[in-house]
C-alpha cells in the first residue's frame, strides 16, 4: 500500500454550501473545520432536534454540499426519510462515490457520522458542537478529499449523516433495515464511524475504536499514523468495553457483522450540556483526525485484501477482541 494516500495529497476541492455555510479551497484546514462547524452549530440551529425546521435546513445545507462535490443521490434522492419513534419526519443524507473496479465495485466502505442534538428547551440551546457538528464536518472534509481524486477508488464509498441518533441510533438502523436500492447491507464490507472528534484535548488522544490486532483497519492505520507522530491514537480498544453496547452509529452495522473503525475523543467536561459550543473545540487535532479518517478509508476503497473474506471471518471483531491475523 501507498505510504501517503493520494487523497490526502490532492486536497484541493471546494466546498461550497448553503446560505451562510463556509467555503474552503482545503478540506483539512483547521479554520475551514471550525467554519463548518460554527455554521452547524450555531445558536441559529436550535440543538438540531430532529423534524425540526433547522433539522431539514441542516440536512438540505449537506446534500448541497454532496451535490457540489459530485457524489451520487442514491434513488435519485440525498434523503433517506425515515420516522423515528417519537413520530419526528427526519432523514438520513446519504452520498455515494462509485467504485472503478468491477471486481469490487458491489463492496461499500461507509464512513458517517450522526448530524442530530437535543435541541432547544427553557431558554437554553444545545448545540452539540462536539456532538457531533465535528463528526458530520469531518465527514464532509473527507468526501471533498476523496472527490478530488484523479480516479475513483476500487470499491464504492458511502457517505452518511444519520438522523435521530441521540434517541437510540435511529438513522443508521433505519439504514441497515431497509437500505437504498443497489447499497444492500451485505455488500458494507467496513464502516468509519466519526462521533465526537473535537476534543482530543481532553485527554491527549483520539480513540480508534475497532482496529484490532489482524483486522484490515489495523494494517491501515499502522501505515498511515508514522506520517502522525504527534497524534496520539488509542489501537485495539472495544467500543463496546470502554462506551458500552449501543453508543453511537457504528453499532448498528456491527450487529450486522461489518467490521468498523470508531474514531472518538472524550469530553467529561460540555457532553449533552449547553456548553458544547465551537469554540471550545480542538481544530489542529481535529484536522489531524479527519486527515487519519480520509487515508484509513481511501487504504480500505484501494485495498487488495479481500475485505469481503475479513468480514466473514471476523464479524465486526466484538465477539473475539484480539482476533489473530488473517491472511485474506
Amino acid at each position: 500500500m501507498r505510504a501517503m494516500p493520494s487523497a490526502l495529497a490532492l486536497v484541493a476541492a471546494a466546498c461550497g454550501g448553503a446560505g451562510d455555510s463556509p467555503q474552503t479551497e482545503d478540506a483539512f484546514d483547521p479554520a475551514a473545520l471550525q467554519a463548518e462547524v460554527s455554521f452547524l452549530a450555531s445558536d441559529a440551529m436550535r440543538g438540531r432536534a430532529p423534524g425540526s425546521p433547522q433539522d431539514e435546513q441542516l440536512r438540505a445545507h449537506i446534500g448541497e454540499r454532496f451535490a457540489d462535490l459530485g457524489l451520487a443521490a442514491p434513488d435519485g434522492s440525498f434523503q433517506q426519510a425515515f420516522v423515528d419513534s417519537r413520530g419526528r419526519q427526519t432523514a438520513n443524507v446519504i452520498a455515494t462515490l462509485a467504485g472503478s473496479d468491477p471486481q469490487v465495485a458491489g463492496e461499500i466502505i461507509v464512513i458517517g457520522a450522526h448530524h442530530d442534538h437535543l435541541g432547544a428547551r427553557d431558554g437554553r440551546i444545545w448545540n452539540g458542537a462536539n456532538d457531533n457538528a465535528s463528526g458530520v464536518a469531518t465527514v464532509l472534509a473527507v468526501a471533498a478529499a476523496m472527490s478530488a481524486r484523479s480516479e475513483r477508488p476500487r470499491r464504492t464509498i458511502l457517505f452518511a449523516t444519520f438522523g435521530s441518533e441521540e434517541l437510540g441510533l435511529e438513522g443508521s438502523r433505519a439504514f441497515v433495515r431497509d437500505p437504498p436500492a443497489g447499497l444492500p447491507i451485505d455488500g458494507v464490507v467496513y464502516m468509519i464511524n466519526l462521533d465526537m472528534v473535537g476534543t482530543y484535548f481532553n485527554d491527549d488522544l483520539v480513540y480508534g475504536f475497532g482496529s484490532f490486532e489482524g483486522t484490515p483497519a489495523r494494517a491501515a492505520l499502522d501505515e498511515l499514523l508514522p506520517d502522525r507522530p504527534d497524534l496520539t491514537v488509542e489501537l485495539a480498544a472495544s467500543a463496546v468495553e470502554v462506551e458500552g453496547r449501543g453508543d453511537s452509529d457504528y453499532d448498528s452495522f456491527c450487529r450486522k457483522g461489518v467490521p468498523y473503525l470508531y474514531f472518538f475523543t472524550e469530553d467529561d467536561e460540555c457532553y449533552h450540556r449547553p456548553c458544547d459550543d465551537p469554540a471550545r473545540l480542538d481544530y489542529a487535532h481535529m484536522a489531524d483526525i479527519a486527515w487519519l479518517s480520509a487515508g484509513a478509508l481511501e487504504w480500505l476503497a484501494d485495498s487488495p485484501l479481500d475485505l469481503r473474506a475479513a468480514r466473514d471471518a471476523l464479524g465486526c471483531g466484538e465477539t473475539s477482541r484480539q482476533p489473530a491475523p488473517v491472511s485474506w
